[in-house]
């Protein structure tokens, strides 16, 4: 989850301190090219391919992590 965090903290370019419980929805730099830099990052440090709608119902950093761990590995 802490290498998550990062990524996420990297990508908003932000000194906010986040967790597991923080709704994306509400930090200032959130917006759909976030999501897509997400994804991509996701794909280079965890090996998976998901998509926006992958994250469709999910409210806080800690449910999209939830997301990538139940997501299969590229082969």
């Amino acid at each position: 989850m802490e290498k998550f965090l990062t990524i996420v903290v990297d990508l908003l370019e932000t000194e906010d301190e986040l967790t597991a419980n923080t709704e994306y929805a509400d930090l200032e730099n959130w917006d759909s090219l976030t999501i897509v830099s997400l994804l991509a990052a996701v794909n280079i440090e965890y090996n998976k391919t998901l998509h926006m709608a992958d994250f469709k119902g999910t409210k806080t950093l800690g449910e999209i992590f939830d997301v990538i761990k139940r997501a299969p590995e590229d082969k």
